[in-house]
């Protein structure tokens, strides 16, 4: 795996837990964890792109319904 691959992989985990936690399937415990994680995270390119792509899935939901 090369790194775009490997950033792409953070970043798409990284999403599927931000929807996980407006969906609120996360356990309390990891929900706090990880947003913390964001927190600390915020201004790094990673967490930048994986919150415009949730932007962009949450437009699109909207657009769709």
């Amino acid at each position: 795996m090369d790194k775009m691959e490997e950033y792409e992989q953070h970043k798409n985990w990284i999403v599927e837990q931000m929807i996980a936690c407006e969906m609120g399937t996360l356990s309390d415990k990891f929900r706090t964890l990880f947003l913390d994680m964001v927190e600390e995270n915020k201004e790094h390119d990673l967490f930048i792109d994986a919150f415009k792509t949730f932007d962009d899935i949450k437009s699109f939901k909207k657009y769709k319904k």
